[in-house]
């Protein structure tokens, strides 16, 4: 009996080392063919792994219902979503923005017009003087305060073509007394001899001022040429490090010296373009976020752009 029991113990033993043996050939059977399916739908054409892409991102953004429209947020990446407190794509019924949980007010509004990064855009349309109309935010409480991590994110362009010394707004976020900002301006301003990008942190008591000229001249390494699209970003964390970030690429940082950020300089104001720029797919966090999450954003935006001929 033992000796019957223990060859059944060994042909259980050799039965379940086979399956486990069967089982893992099979695995990596599996994952050598589909590397294989990759490797030939990637070689087979450069346009198909663009799409390839662009469908990765939609999936993780939330891919809009229709090519005319999009659900909340759709073009968020999910990792942003924990600190979005205001998202506007110009899209919405009106106009309004989809995300607005920190109850932001607009003291100024842009016309809603064709042709932006994707559907509409927030342009200076309507009467009165274009460069005066920009997209005014108002907060009550501290929601646009850098004391606490914040970045500001939109899509820009042009309305024509810039000349060798014009300038334009990008973003301002104004305290009780003193702003940051970034914007683009020419000669003669600060002895310029052509457009430069400008990056400044000004009339903040306790702080020294700050007046950084990064890619001058500015169209060396940016096409602006009316009605194309750029992508601008403004991160500050820390209290004190201030990070500018064009088309995806660090263009400017500075860390604040004198004192922290603060709660007490009241910053309440946001301002989004100005000078006659177009503007699109803006967003307000309360995060910083970092270079390579930006990267990423801008290219896979560019993707589904291509892909889906936005």
């Amino acid at each position: 009996m033992a000796a019957r029991t223990t060859l059944v113990g060994g042909l259980l033993a050799n039965a379940i080392a086979s399956s486990a043996d069967l089982l893992a050939m099979t695995v990596v059977g599996v994952r050598a063919r589909v590397r294989g399916w990759l490797a030939n739908a990637i070689a087979s054409s450069s346009d198909l792994l663009a799409m390839t892409i662009g469908l990765v991102l939609l999936s993780a953004c939330g891919r809009p219902a229709s090519a005319q429209s999009r659900s909340v947020a759709a073009l968020v990446p999910p990792a942003w979503e924990p600190g979005l407190v205001y998202y506007q794509s110009f899209d919405a019924e009106q106009g309004l923005p989809e995300v607005n949980t920190g109850g932001l007010q607009a003291q100024m509004a842009l016309g809603l017009c064709a042709g932006g990064f994707r559907g509409r855009c927030g342009g200076p349309e309507g009467a009165g003087d274009p460069n005066q109309k920009a997209l005014r935010l108002v907060a009550k409480d501290d929601t646009l305060s850098p004391h606490h991590p914040l970045s500001v994110l939109l899509w820009w362009r042009l309305p024509a073509d810039l000349p060798v010394n014009g300038g334009f707004d990008i973003l301002y976020v104004n305290a009780r007394q003193g702003f940051v900002s970034t914007f683009a301006r020419g000669g003669p301003w600060c002895g310029l001899a052509a457009t430069a990008g400008v990056v400044q942190v000004y009339y903040l008591p306790g702080i020294s001022n700050v007046n950084g000229i990064y890619a001058s001249p500015l169209r060396a390494g940016l096409d602006l040429r009316g009605g194309v699209w750029h992508h601008s970003a403004m991160v500050i964390s820390a209290g004190s490090l201030v990070e500018v970030y064009t088309d995806g690429a660090k263009v400017f940082e500075t860390r604040i010296q004198g004192r922290p950020f603060a709660a007490e300089d009241e910053f309440r104001t946001l301002t989004l373009g100005g000078w006659g720029l177009s503007i699109d797919e803006a967003m307000v966090l309360r995060r910083p976020l970092d270079a390579e999450s930006l990267a990423d954003y801008v290219r896979g935006m560019w993707q589904m752009r291509a892909a889906y001929g936005w």
